[in-house]
């Protein structure tokens, strides 16, 4: 569509390439080295049109880009309108790729009454795993400032408060896709899986992320800049349509601009900037604490973690208002750190903050709300279980001693509501399937045996009906090294949150691997098996750092060797090659 010109000018590759920059750059900005390939999200509208022809004016020295064009299959003619996109995209110059959607057979997606929801979570994952199968990892969304004032009227309208009200950030991790390995924040190990034969399991970090570079531009802006390039674009129909959707709705309020001043894209825009602001000082200061607790102590055998916490009362902000902080506002610095330490091991996607309350009352009694328990050494949260440590008598240091120090664990779950099992089919050595099991482990399991047609798999938690038999099957000196492994890293109840891999066959089922403490029975030593395991991502990248510091400081205590290894000498026992 080529209508006529309007009176805005058309965004600059200069000024697009300073926006792009401002929220992504290249990994490697040396002189030679390989140009990372960029993807984008493309409809065929005016915005992502821009945004293709935007990137294709930039310099190519430092990155190349390749579009994705998602057919939703939602109606007739989708396919044709998919191609004439593609077409176009290839008139500017930048490759694509044509993504359709799989609906489940029999569903006809027009007549789902969640049909925007199921809708975006395919398109998500359809464009996820076409980045991963390119080695993307940044995928630029079209996003503008429009689009930016109705996502915050549209929270104002379903009431949230308080983040929600920044809208959308300018780089986040893909959603919509937990779950899938290379995809959502892992992918980016590459050690050796036999180097899970030391100490601790690597963490795993990578995955796709998306960025939205044109956020503080007007959607008019992008419209001229279709034109004044003579790019092509299509309208969508259904957007003028104000009872198809809420924002459709919102959209067509917001350019008739017959609500408030207060509710006006000005107003709006000025709300997600002042809470932006707000959040990063609060983040920067959440990081503060993080990087003051002392860490004592993190396993990824079984996910688990001592540290020794802040004193939230005395640590306050640099900055000006936020130094005279109330008591809700000291909750809610104590609940972020929170958020970050669960969050390293908790089996809950996204932990709520405000489910942190009984956590935040038992390790700082001086923020605890009228009702909630003070000083508790043992509860759970997000199911995470938490267990307090007396004071060190021995500890010279007074000032560490009253500090509050706390384990925390995957907590058992309620019997009513165990860990799910999780099927699992061996792949080959160097092209591994994982699975994210429980939300805290990448596994993938290995078998050089090609006649297992009749065994199926699974990963489930480890149970106490399962001990006799798996200490019964195992060699002595293997018995001997499961009880003592068991002993240092889960102990108690936190055992019973292991995974296990289970063949089944004739009905019957058998525990053949605990794979994150590299325990492996005759039979799965007779058939080949062997399991790759990494440690789900962390956080940011803050967190890895401080948290593989921890590591490195472990493996330096242990001297480099091997758990086998270390254990064998401990008992004076002749040490040998691995499995």
């Amino acid at each position: 569509m080529t209508p006529t010109s309007g009176a805005l000018r058309p965004i600059t590759p200069r000024e697009f390439l300073n926006a792009l920059y401002s929220v992504w750059r290249p990994a490697n900005g040396r002189s030679g080295a390989v140009r990372p390939l960029v993807g984008l999200a493309v409809s065929g509208g005016a915005d992502s049109m821009a945004l293709a022809y935007l990137c294709r004016c930039l310099p190519q020295e430092r990155q190349d880009f390749k579009a994705f064009v998602v057919d939703h299959r939602a109606r007739a003619g989708s396919r044709r309108e998919a191609e004439v996109t593609s077409a176009g995209l290839r008139r500017i110059g930048l490759p694509s790729a044509i993504l359709r959607l799989k609906w489940p057979d029999g569903v006809s997606p027009t007549e789902l009454s969640n049909f925007e929801t199921e809708a975006r979570r395919l398109r998500y994952q359809a464009l996820g795993q076409a980045c991963h199968q390119e080695g993307i990892s940044a995928l630029l969304l079209a996003h503008h400032e429009d689009d930016q004032a109705e996502t915050v009227l549209l929270r104002l309208a379903n009431g949230h408060a308080g983040s929600g009200l920044q809208g959308m950030r300018s780089g986040a991790e893909i959603p919509e896709c937990n779950g899938m390995y290379g995809v959502h924040m892992s992918g980016g190990s590459d050690l050796p899986s036999r180097a899970r034969r030391l100490e601790q399991i690597e963490i795993e970090k990578g995955g796709v992320k998306i960025y939205r570079p044109l956020l503080r531009f007007p959607k008019d802006r992008l419209r001229e800049t279709c034109l004044a390039s003579s790019t092509r674009w299509r309208e969508d129909p259904s957007n003028a349509d104000a009872s198809l959707t809420p924002r459709n709705a919102v959209r067509q309020l917001l350019a008739q601009g017959r609500l408030p001043a207060s509710l006006q894209k000005p107003s709006l825009m000025d709300v997600a900037r002042r809470t932006r602001e707000r959040d990063r000082a609060r983040d920067g200061h959440g990081l503060r604490l993080f990087k003051a607790c002392d860490i004592l102590a993190f396993d990824t055998l079984v996910g688990s973690a001592t540290v020794r916490m802040p004193a939230i009362s005395n640590r306050v902000p640099e900055e000006g208002d936020l130094a005279r902080r109330s008591l809700g506002e000291k909750r809610r610095q104590a609940m972020r750190l929170l958020e970050r330490l669960v969050g390293m091991v908790t089996p809950v996607e996204k932990v709520r903050r405000e489910s942190l309350g009984v956590a935040v009352a038992a390790i700082w009694p001086e923020l605890a709300l009228q009702g909630e328990g003070k000083g508790l050494q043992s509860f759970t949260v997000a199911g995470v279980h938490f267990t307090g440590h007396p004071p060190n008598a021995g500890d010279s240091n007074k000032g560490e001693e009253a500090r509050p120090t706390f384990t925390f664990v995957r907590a058992p779950p309620p019997r009513n509501r165990p860990i799910q099992p999780l099927p699992i089919t061996p792949s080959t050595w160097y092209k591994p399937q994982f699975v994210l099991w429980d939300n805290r482990f990448w596994i993938s399991l290995w078998s050089s045996e090609a006649s297992l047609a009749e065994v199926s798999f699974v990963v489930r938690a480890y149970a106490p009906g399962d001990a006799a038999p798996l200490l019964s099957s195992l060699p002595s000196d293997e018995r001997d090294h499961l009880l003592h492994l068991l002993k240092t890293h889960a102990k108690g109840k936190s055992r019973w949150t292991l995974p296990a891999v289970v063949a089944e066959t004739g009905g019957l089922e058998e525990v053949v691997a605990l794979p994150t403490l590299d325990i492996y029975t005759p039979r799965a030593d007779e058939w080949g098996i062997q399991c790759q395991v990494r440690f789900r991502s962390v956080g940011p990248p803050e967190v890895l750092r401080v948290l593989e510091e921890v590591q490195d400081e472990q493996m330096r205590r242990g001297r480099g060797k091997s758990r086998r290894q270390m254990w064998r000498r401990e008992l004076g026992l002749p040490t040998r090659g691995g499995r």
